[in-house]
């Protein structure tokens, strides 16, 4: 779901979103396969992993999470 948010929210024209869950899985799971790439950022404990997210929060400022000041 939280893929499909990101997709939804910052990539779709509005007027051409998915009609139904079944589309909207499709579309994303697509979109992901051809653009995006995982990796992992090994850190040494919970307070720098959390330190982490917050810093990409504030960089990438998604819609419905983003960090409040």
């Amino acid at each position: 779901m939280f893929t499909q948010y990101l997709l939804f929210d910052r990539v779709l024209d509005p007027a051409d979103l998915p009609r139904s869950p079944q589309e909207a899985k499709v579309r994303c799971r697509a979109y992901v396969r051809a653009r995006c790439k995982g990796r992992v950022l090994p850190l040494t404990d919970g307070s720098e992993a959390r330190a982490v997210e917050m810093q990409l929060r504030r960089d990438l400022a998604p819609t419905l999470n983003a960090v409040q000041e």
